[in-house]
């Protein structure tokens, strides 16, 4: 039996991969480990284990590169059960933990 969202059909997306500064419109698919990423002139393959997802707007989920940082892949039109969702999440840990930070040197400053 066949795992189902290994089986996507293509999805739209928006490219940002930081080399021209500007977005190129991509079709988006998942081919086993890795997302395929098709624009006009190129095709690549990422693997997923490559991939964090941004969950901030459930509708367009943002993707990131951890080797690539100026890289941001937006998909269109993806169901919230879809392959996307397995993607694990962008860790926001450095900027609690810097909002933490920031909260204890004011608390300190406040005191003296």
């Amino acid at each position: 039996m066949s795992n189902p969202r290994r089986n996507m059909q293509p999805v739209p997306g928006t490219l940002r991969d930081g080399r021209d500064g500007g977005a190129v419109a991509v079709m988006v698919a998942l081919y086993g480990d890795r997302i395929v990423v098709r624009g006009e002139t190129d095709i690549a393959g990422v693997p997923l284990k490559r991939l964090r997802r941004d969950a901030a707007i459930p509708a367009r989920p943002t993707l990131y590169r951890t080797d690539q940082p100026e890289w941001r892949l937006v998909i269109e039109g993806v169901e919230p059960d879809s392959w996307v969702g397995d993607i694990r999440l962008q860790s926001r840990l450095p900027v609690r933990l810097l909002a933490v930070v920031v909260g204890v040197i004011a608390a300190i400053g406040a005191g003296l």
